[in-house]
């Protein structure tokens, strides 16, 4: 069962998210994947948001950062910038994110969120 998908037509890669099952029956709703491939961002049903990064290896993906304040009520939309610094979310709150980091290395805050 497919919740989204994330395309990167350049790479001819395809990411698909499943819902997940985490201990508060969360959901994946929105998935992105940066052009490089380098990070996939998820929005989840509970509101976090989490951003994964491409294993040292680039076999796998592994948890960088996960955001438990994204969007009250879950999140409905995430997008992640060509440069990978730069992430949108959107959520069932009727508000829209705006998250930044320095640099791929570091973690993302947010920067404005508007109505």
């Amino acid at each position: 069962f497919v919740e989204d998908m994330a395309a990167q037509p350049h790479n001819k890669s395809l990411l698909a998210a499943s819902i997940s099952n985490f201990s508060d029956g969360s959901a994946v709703n929105a998935v992105s994947l940066s052009d490089d491939e380098s990070t996939i961002v998820a929005g989840y049903s509970n509101g976090s948001l989490a951003v994964l990064s491409k294993s040292p290896t680039g076999s796998n993906y592994r948890n960088f950062q996960t955001i438990s304040s994204g969007h009250p009520g879950g999140v409905s939309a995430v997008t992640i910038s060509t440069d990978n610094v730069k992430v949108i979310s959107s959520g069932q709150d009727d508000t829209t994110g705006f998250w930044t980091r320095v640099s791929s290395a570091t973690p993302f805050n947010l920067n404005k969120r508007l109505p």
